[in-house]
């Protein structure tokens, strides 16, 4: 289905001269990837409301994906092992954010771990094909989304805002994910060894 509106997509702009010959299969791939992603996301959503509220889950979603992004990490060979594994780990995330309400103390603990293991990111997954002064680009931007989140999760701390654990536990998801990702990483490299 995601294909067939994707290729009706680039069929429509492509009929107009608005995307070339050439890009149209890679238009359709982008297309059909992104249909996925916010179907996905939509549909996590509405699965995790039954164990928290709007806001939380979209405070969480949004700490996780704003790092993701940027970061790289873990990431299942199938989209249906990654679509149960990420909600699996969202339930989780959800679940240990409302275990840490009103635990300021180690929200801020796991707020410095979460920043160390993201530090060592990005991870430069091979099938990204990121050229250095990519790879040096993205590591930038990952700072910058880093100390931006960091700084609302500490204001939120310090506020002592319920919705703070649910940043805490995102940027923790993130990292956690980045180290994920540099095992595999370092495993990929030291077989080729």
């Amino acid at each position: 289905m995601q294909h067939t509106i994707a290729t009706k997509i680039v069929g429509f702009f492509a009929r107009r001269n608005l995307i070339e010959k050439d890009n149209v299969d890679w238009c359709v791939y982008f297309i059909e990837t992104r249909i996925f992603s916010y179907a996905t996301l939509l549909l996590f959503f509405f699965l995790l409301l039954p164990i928290s509220r709007p806001m939380e889950i979209l405070v969480f979603l949004l700490s996780v994906l704003l790092i993701r992004r940027r970061s790289g990490g873990y990431h299942c060979k199938t989209e249906h092992g990654c679509f149960f594994f990420s909600l699996f780990v969202g339930v989780l995330g959800l679940l240990l954010a409302h275990f840490l309400e009103g635990k300021y103390i180690i929200q801020l603990l796991l707020l410095f771990f979460s920043v160390g293991a993201i530090s060592i990111g990005p991870v430069n997954q091979p099938e990204l094909h990121l050229s250095a002064e990519e790879y040096r680009e993205n590591t930038h931007r990952l700072r910058i989304m880093t100390i931006l989140l960091v700084c609302i999760a500490v204001l939120m701390v310090l506020m002592r805002l319920n919705l703070a654990s649910y940043c805490v536990t995102g940027l923790l998801v993130a990292a956690i994910s980045v180290i994920a990702g540099k095992i595999i990483q370092n495993g990929r490299y030291s077989q080729c060894r």
